[in-house]
């Protein structure tokens, strides 16, 4: 008998692309599978053109509740699903038609406890069809402590959870659960699932659709965002402690996720708000901010990071040469390479 999957889809404002959502989980090669739906108390009709397209759809289970963000949908769906396998999907985002099928075979092939897709399919606002890169994957199954070591905290990358696959055993027996009230809890939920993860494996093939949105909650620069960054280096300092490194490299490790995400940090609010103050003093802004916190300034002075990970190489080339500029305190020479 085939396991079964359980796709957990959090519903909020997407009405215009929740039913094709839904169908490309349903219209699966993979043949056992339930689809929960969880509106998040979405204030258009999402809801109702879900109930209208699948009220009659045995493996459709649409449950409600109060908006409380994707965190706590994801939440939920987690206390109803029956599934072997959990799998995430946004409601805005779409499986390839194998994409189960794919993960399934993975995990049973290899007894892995949690598949790892490498690429996915990005549509942009006006349609065309992109591969990206979520990271260059070992040629073969690692243990869940190193590949959150290596790539999730020194690289920063493989943060994402949708159309990934996680055993749900191990989800229920440890009392996994998405953090809610930040944005960043796909690293949180990965990270704290790795701690439990023997073997993770991985697939080579574009399971995912991420349609590009310009009213995404991705789509601008959040100021807010280093206040995250600085909440996710606490999380990994921690986890590489309760992991039996010593503090002393810990902190080393961890700053070299925190930072990429100053680099990032620093590029997106000089981006931001270049057109409305100008790069020097959207520059001397977040330099100021930098300069308020002691572990960014001090992540700086100990380490360099050149194994970061971003989706293009000329992506990664501009972060390394932006991070030394931060180094050596090239704040103008950093602005101008962030704004081009």
């Amino acid at each position: 008998m085939q396991p079964l999957v359980s796709i957990i889809i959090p519903v909020y404002n997407t009405e215009k692309y929740v039913v094709q959502s839904i169908n490309s989980a349903l219209n699966q090669s993979y043949g056992c599978i339930e689809v929960i739906v969880v509106d998040d108390g979405s204030p258009d009709n999402a809801a109702m053109r879900v109930q209208e397209a699948f009220g009659k759809c045995k493996n459709v289970k649409l449950l409600r509740k109060q908006n409380g963000g994707a965190s706590s949908a994801r939440n939920m769906g987690l206390e109803y699903a029956r599934g072997d396998y959990i799998v995430f999907l946004d409601s805005d985002d779409t499986l390839d038609k194998c994409a189960v099928q794919i993960l399934v075979e993975n995990m049973e092939g290899f007894k892995s406890d949690i598949v790892m897709p490498c690429v996915f399919h990005e549509i942009s606002l006006d349609g065309e069809v992109s591969t990206v890169s979520v990271f260059d994957a070992p040629r073969k199954p690692i243990p869940g402590k190193q590949f959150a070591i290596d790539y999730l905290i020194k690289r920063g990358c493989a943060w994402r959870s949708t159309s990934v696959a996680y055993n749900a055993k191990i989800i229920s027996r440890n009392h996994i659960r998405f953090q809610e009230g930040i944005t960043g809890e796909d690293f949180i939920f990965n990270l704290n699932y790795l701690s439990y993860a023997e073997c993770v494996s991985f697939v080579n093939y574009p399971t995912l659709y991420v349609q590009k949105r310009a009213d995404s909650i991705t789509a601008f620069a959040n100021e807010r965002l280093l206040d995250l960054f600085l909440v996710l280096d606490k999380v990994a300092f921690a986890f590489l402690v309760s992991n039996g490194f010593s503090e002393q490299e810990s902190r080393k490790t961890a700053d070299k996720l925190l930072i990429r995400n100053s680099v990032v940090y620093f590029t997106k609010m000089v981006r931001f708000k270049r057109n409305e103050t100008g790069i020097k003093n959207a520059v001397d802004m977040v330099v100021e901010e930098f300069n308020e916190h002691s572990e960014i300034r001090h992540a700086f002075d100990r380490t360099f990071n050149f194994s970061m990970h971003f989706t293009t190489v000329k992506k990664r080339i501009a972060a390394c040469v932006i991070m030394i500029l931060l180094k050596l305190h090239l704040y103008s020479l950093a602005g101008t390479m962030a704004a081009i």
